[in-house]
């Protein structure tokens, strides 16, 4: 586009100057995978915008990295903020595929000018097998129909991630806890198409959801462990074989209609004995008053087992008021 300048309509101002004020002005952000800006906060890694596509990529001495994002949507009040389009891609990756640790956590906190707001992931999310990618926003994440996650572990929370003391998100023994506001109603949603998996060979794999409200619909498919988890606030360990323990210290308060819901799949690939116990853990707790659990018949929930009918400890576990303590 060309832009032609007369100077008959800025007396006493030079062509010179005007391009100078040209160049200040804001320019267009590029085109990428996530609408908004990123910046490290915790950890070290690089942030390259793309067509369509964000690329993330960790240092390779930084197991844990934190990247706060603000989206280009700053309204207030409206529908969900559209932070990841249909057909837009991000990447995460460890730069120059230097690996120095056994794996790496990435924390993306999505907070919009109005926190109340939904942040909507509608494109698709790739990383490596050895990088986990959290996603947080505290007014509910919605994961659209054309939604794909590739992911080496994925968590989606409404309420805050606590870190250790020293920065990391998760400890040595993979513990990490979720506190959230008092009196939440935010949602996780999962809509029905959207595909979520984490499949790569080995038991260090999960997917969980930890929010007030629960509604899955789509596909979770993982090799290790998946976990949803209606409640405020709660700690998460994941042992040696994979298996979670979840005690949840503060319930959820949404009791105007199903706190929990599930007509999607979750489950998993048929797996190598090696791979060890799997497990679906389903939880909701309530603060208060009871709440429902709905699991219908038109989802299902389970592990293929061809070509690997002698696994053993592939298990279902429902708990509505109790809290998880798995010792295989």
């Amino acid at each position: 586009m060309r832009t032609q300048i007369s100077n008959r309509f800025l007396p006493g101002v030079s062509l010179a100057t005007v391009a100078a004020l040209l160049v200040l002005q804001p320019q267009a952000a590029r085109a990428q995978g996530y609408v908004g800006t990123g910046t490290v906060t915790l950890g070290s890694a690089t942030i390259t915008p793309s067509a369509n596509t964000t690329t993330v990529s960790v240092a390779a001495n930084s197991p844990s990295t934190t990247i706060n994002w603000v989206p280009t949507d700053t309204a207030i009040g409206g529908g969900a903020v559209n932070f990841l389009p249909s057909g837009n891609t991000a990447n995460y990756n460890v730069a120059n595929g230097t690996i120095t640790n056994g794996s790496y956590t990435v924390l993306n906190r999505i907070i919009p000018t109005d926190a109340t707001r939904t942040v909507a992931l509608n494109g698709n999310v790739n990383s490596t097998s050895n990088i986990n990618v959290w996603f947080y926003s505290p007014g509910g994440l919605l994961i659209g129909s054309t939604a794909r996650f590739n992911v080496g572990g994925l968590l989606l929370s409404t309420s805050e991630i606590v870190g250790r003391s020293d920065g990391n998100l998760v400890s040595d023994s993979r513990q990490f806890s979720v506190a959230g506001t008092a009196g939440s109603q935010s949602a996780i949603t999962i809509a029905s198409g959207a595909e979520l998996r984490a499949e790569a060979m080995g038991k260090s794999n999960y997917i969980v959801a930890v929010a007030p409200k629960i509604e899955q619909n789509g596909l979770i498919s993982v090799r290790g462990s998946a976990a949803l988890v209606a409640a405020e606030s709660a700690n998460f360990a994941i042992d040696s074989n994979g298996l979670f323990n979840i005690a949840v210290t503060q319930g959820s308060t949404v009791t105007t209609s199903n706190a929990f819901s599930h007509t999607g799949v979750t489950g998993g690939p048929d797996a190598a004995p090696t791979d060890g116990f799997r497990r679906v853990y389903m939880v909701a707790v309530p603060k208060n008053d009871a709440i429902t659990m709905m699991v219908e018949s038109s989802g299902a929930l389970g592990f293929a087992v061809a070509g690997a009918a002698n696994v053993q400890g592939n298990t279902i576990v429902l708990s509505a008021g109790h809290n998880i303590a798995d010792t295989g």
